[in-house]
């Protein structure tokens, strides 16, 4: 899917698979980069991985002492990374082969609310109130630390195509840009993002364009933001879904960057164009309110999330 996306073909967009789980729902996903493989966590404590290609489900693991939020696949196809929603904030490395952990990355103080794997290593960094850290997959402890002033509130992490560059939002209006070879050195950049027309919003994540030109913020707000990494401004504002009792709603590019997908209380998939903001299609998905929208880096093949999960791909 690295080819450029025509408008055209999000009108043969159909759900093709629904994985439903009765009284539980779906809270997060990943894709492997291969995009054969998805994970998902769901709120019954269990990680589940998906067949892409064939529409089957592989494997089901359950997290009962810990729970699992902010899953992550890592570059192996059978190895994730999560975080806890129970007990502790240590992050996990669980190998889906057997069903063990190869790793555990302790240091946060507490609830890690990020997670962003290297698009070209195997290091990965995380957020927490506290700190920002980064961690090798084969080492315990962070190679990299930046501690956080007292008052932050909402740190969320990405890291840039390249994986050269990261980028952490805070206290839902400073984005900073840092060197990963410099970590400790500080931002080599910080900028604030403030709306006068949307005061307030929440950020929930971010997500660099696949040329790294930009970042997406997702809100709790029914605004997504797109912001200019190269000039340090907000560009423009997606608007059209709704969000009006604030739930976690997570959007993302098209892998060729010229869409973003975003979710909406009534179950529909909203599409824009990044460039002009208009939305150039809507999806029927699901019956309630879509937390996450993913779209498959190398199929064309969106996944996303509500109560159940759903394949959707053209006729």
């Amino acid at each position: 899917m690295s080819t450029e996306i025509k408008p055209e073909l999000f009108n043969s967009f159909q759900v093709a698979k629904s994985f439903q789980k009765g009284n539980s729902f779906y809270t997060d996903i990943s894709f492997h980069h291969s995009g054969e493989y998805l994970v998902a966590t769901d709120s019954d404590d269990s990680i589940r991985m998906y067949d892409c290609v064939q529409g089957t489900e592989r494997k089901v693991v359950y997290s009962k002492k810990y729970g699992a939020s902010h899953i992550r696949y890592t570059h192996a196809k059978k190895a994730i990374l999560h975080a806890s929603t129970k007990v502790d904030d240590t992050i996990r490395y669980l190998s889906l082969h057997d069903n063990s952990y190869l790793m555990y990355f302790k240091g946060h103080q507490s609830r890690v609310t990020g997670i962003a794997m290297s698009p070209v290593e195997d290091l990965f960094i995380s957020s927490s109130k506290e700190s920002i850290r980064l961690y090798d997959l084969g080492y315990p402890n962070a190679v990299g630390f930046l501690p956080l002033p007292p008052n932050t509130f909402n740190p969320i992490v990405a890291f840039d195509p390249s994986g050269l560059v990261f980028a952490v939002g805070l206290n839902n209006r400073t984005i900073s840009l840092y060197d990963l070879k410099k970590i400790e050195q500080g931002p080599f950049h910080s900028f604030d993002v403030y709306d006068r027309l949307v005061p307030g919003a929440e950020w929930i994540s971010l997500e660099f364009s696949p040329d790294g030109r930009h970042i997406l913020i997702s809100s709790r707000n029914s605004v997504l933001f797109i912001v200019d990494s190269y000039d340090y401004i907000l560009k423009s504002r997606l608007t059209a879904h709704v969000n009006s009792n604030k739930h976690d709603m997570i959007g993302c590019y098209s892998p060729d960057g010229r869409y973003v997908l975003n979710g909406s209380e009534n179950g529909k998939i909203f599409i824009w164009d990044a460039e002009s903001t208009e939305v150039v299609n809507t999806l029927d998905a699901h019956m309630k309110l879509v937390r996450k929208v993913q779209f498959n880096p190398r199929y064309a093949m969106i996944a996303s999330i509500a109560d159940d999960l759903v394949f959707i791909i053209p006729e």
